[in-house]
């Protein structure tokens, strides 16, 4: 939660307009002239339950972890919805993928690449997001660990990383 909202921080020091908007600052709010806080909250549902917010930022998804090591990803948006519920808030999720279960997963696999789709999903590689990460980085990755560059430069899910059962191997035995 501190990087995302360090860069959320330094926009508004950035701009004029927005800085003279702040007034009350924390480690981890910033409250605005008009009523408005923006804050950052640790991943963990019992954490966002029962707030109202018009915009909540999901970073990460994927790798959603209780300090048990449990997924916490479908809980963490099963509590989101309801605090944009009554404001028609906007959800966003900023993810690298990772493997083919959990709920990126599931958004992906229902929504990518359907226009008819009520959630938009959007999937890039690293370089075409971000054009200026050093192509020597970029190599060395690759040859260091080419699953890992498959996943997070290129933006594909890993398959085969499931607890029990592989869902591709499942989904093949299922007719829809």
């Amino acid at each position: 939660i501190r990087t995302a909202f360090s860069y959320l921080v330094a926009l508004f020091e950035a701009s004029e307009a927005l800085h003279n908007r702040v007034v009350g600052r924390t480690g981890d709010t910033l409250d605005l002239s008009n009523g408005v806080r923006v804050a950052a909250y640790p991943c963990r549902p019992a954490a966002i339950r029962g707030l109202r917010a018009c915009v909540a930022v999901c970073d990460e998804l994927a790798y959603f972890r209780s300090s048990e090591g449990f997924a916490q990803d479908q809980e963490m948006l099963r509590a989101l919805r309801p605090c944009l519920a009554t404001t028609g808030g906007r959800l966003v999720i900023l993810s690298s993928p990772y493997g083919q279960s959990g709920a990126l997963w599931d958004l992906h696999r229902h929504h990518f690449g359907r226009d008819d789709a009520p959630t938009l999903v959007w999937q890039a590689s690293a370089p075409t997001m971000h054009p200026d990460l050093p192509a020597d980085y970029l190599a060395r990755m690759e040859h260091d660990d080419p699953e890992a560059f498959r996943s997070e430069v290129l933006g594909e899910f890993r398959a085969g990383l499931s607890r029990l059962l592989d869902p591709e191997a499942i989904a093949a035995c299922v007719v829809p």
